[in-house]
């Protein structure tokens, strides 16, 4: 399950036909992803990585689908992966980064501004967008413990039917937010 490396140099397989792979590549070798894919493995689950597609030959991400009532019950509990109604996830900031050090929940923000966030074009205007409205308003509490205000606005789309919550950082405090929390 991997690719040979980028072979670089001026030489001749044919002249020389003795070549020694040393090591498999993995592209995207330190991906969350592929971790959580071997760790289930590991735990005698059977996961699926299933690329999403959005209308390009290029793979814009990819799911892992674990099929266990016991690893979802354990998420729910542990990691505060919260059951709407009518069983939906209702996504909030997990307990345990509550509970933790100002630097665990500074790497908890990078990486989902990095994964959900987006900065304008002139560079002015940080937000971040989930359907989540309790995921946005938990962020925002744990911003201003950071010294960043932030705004809420809701907006409806039309394609999805459904409200998006919206969190801004205006200019001085997506500066803060480089500051304290920086960016991926």
């Amino acid at each position: 399950h991997g690719q040979l490396p980028p072979v670089f140099g001026s030489f001749n397989l044919m002249e020389k036909p003795q070549l020694r792979l040393e090591k498999i590549h993995r592209q995207a070798e330190d991906s969350p992803i592929l971790a959580l894919a071997d760790f289930v493995r590991r735990i005698g689950l059977v996961p699926s990585l299933d690329k999403k597609r959005t209308g390009s030959a290029i793979p814009k991400g990819v799911d892992v689908r674990i099929p266990s009532r016991s690893l979802r019950w354990w998420l729910v509990k542990t990691m505060g992966l919260n059951e709407g109604p009518w069983g939906r996830k209702a996504f909030s900031v997990p307990e345990v980064i509550w509970q933790s050090p100002p630097s665990v929940m500074r790497e908890f923000l990078r990486g989902l501004f990095e994964s959900d966030g987006h900065v304008d074009a002139t560079g002015s205007v940080v937000s971040l967008c989930s359907k989540s409205e309790r995921l946005i308003k938990d962020v925002q509490v744990m911003l201003l413990g950071f010294g960043i205000l932030s705004a809420i606005t809701v907006s409806y789309n039309k394609v999805y039917r459904k409200n998006y919550y919206i969190l801004r950082l205006g200019r001085e405090a997506a500066d803060i937010f480089g500051k304290r929390i920086g960016f991926v």
